[in-house]
């Protein structure tokens, strides 16, 4: 693993604490980013999902600098997750291998469930009676298969992670959720802690972009209005005041 400082996770396994995140990032960007990242400016980490549908992408991008002999395996850290069509337990462990197969890798380095509801198979329609316990035995599952290092949770509120953590086997590794300057999270941060449970921050310049989004099945949601933390006076003074752009500064 690179140089870059780690956290380490309660079964041992470390990650870097920064990363590139390929949210809605199209073919041509994906690929460039991916190797830029890499192996121009030494990421550590790569975070992608079966939802951003870029992992196939993602890994002739690894093949191609394995083969360079610009990273190893060991020297980079995959992070993907399940969508909500995937999270009902019976279905579960099958989308994990179809994840692997897309990276070509005999386990990830951390797998998250993406949203805390299980959908249909379609991804339209709730799945009744699939709690986020279901969903947690299913992670559980995969992990025991020993398809991923580590397994988390992503876009969960703190009341699902503490429903989770009275009946796990496994505990919760680590939580993505979006965290930014507009919404710190002081509640979801103190929860973790309590359980020693690491968090990953997505969306930390306060995702500009989110309005583009379109979910796997086409849909198009509609965002309410919010403030671009970029442009906030406070953030520009402090860029002004340190010489570094505004976002090194919510970073």
């Amino acid at each position: 693993m690179s140089a870059f400082p780690t956290i380490k996770f309660q079964n041992g396994v470390k990650m870097p604490i920064i990363g590139l995140g390929t949210w809605q990032s199209t073919d041509d960007d994906v690929r460039r980013a991916v190797e830029v990242a890499i192996a121009e400016a030494h990421y550590p980490l790569i975070d992608t999902a079966e939802g951003y549908q870029n992992e196939e992408i993602i890994y002739n991008v690894l093949h191609k600098l394995i083969e360079e002999g610009k990273i190893k395996r060991d020297g980079i850290f995959i992070t993907t997750k399940l969508w909500t069509n995937n999270l009902n337990p019976d279905r579960s462990l099958c989308a994990a291998r179809e994840c692997l197969r897309k990276l070509k890798l005999e386990k990830v380095d951390l797998l998250l469930c993406h949203m805390p509801a299980a959908y249909d198979v379609t991804g339209t329609e709730p799945e009744r009676g699939v709690t986020v316990e279901d969903v947690w035995r299913g992670m559980e599952a995969i992990y025991e298969a020993g398809l991923a290092r580590a397994i988390g949770v992503s876009n969960w509120s703190v009341e699902q992670i503490e429903r989770v953590m009275k009946t796990a086997k496994v505990p919760i590794h680590n939580v993505q959720n979006e965290l930014h300057l507009h919404w710190p999270q002081h509640e979801l941060a103190e929860a973790c802690k309590k359980h020693g449970i690491s968090i990953t921050s997505y969306g930390s310049l306060g995702s500009p972009g989110r309005v583009d989004f379109t979910l796997p099945n086409g849909q198009k949601l509609d965002w309410a209005e919010a403030p671009c933390a970029l442009n906030e006076p406070k953030v520009k003074e402090l860029a002004e005041k340190y010489k570094k752009s505004p976002a090194q500064v919510l970073l």
